[in-house]
């Protein structure tokens, strides 16, 4: 059984973007009609930095219905609702140094 153990979803229908880093408009559908004619089964669905905390977009693709199982890895907050993203299914935190953008709550963290 193959896994992809990282990968990012984004939406199609979201207004361009500028920066350093520019999101492909490429959703999970997207990543279905490739990796399961490949044999892939699982996947794992890291929140994307542009994204920020906000897990919206993560958990709807966690509930998207596909031949492939997903889990998800959430970026968060101390008001996150761990609880609800479990029941969604993510199962790991992904902890991002954002210093050099000028938004760093690693503090928080002690």
């Amino acid at each position: 059984m193959i896994t992809d153990c990282h990968l990012h979803s984004f939406a199609k229908d979201a207004a361009p973007q500028t920066g350093a880093y520019v999101p492909p408009a490429r959703d999970i559908r997207d990543f279905m009609a490739e990796a399961a004619p490949l044999g892939v089964r699982r996947a794992v669905v890291v929140q994307a930095s542009v994204d920020g905390t906000d897990n919206t977009r993560l958990v709807e693709v966690l509930g998207v219905e596909c031949p492939v199982a997903l889990r998800g890895v959430a970026v968060i907050d101390v008001q996150a609702d761990l609880r609800a993203l479990h029941a969604a299914g993510v199962r790991a935190t992904r902890i991002q140094d954002r210093v050099r953008l000028g938004d760093s709550a690693l503090g928080q963290l002690a």
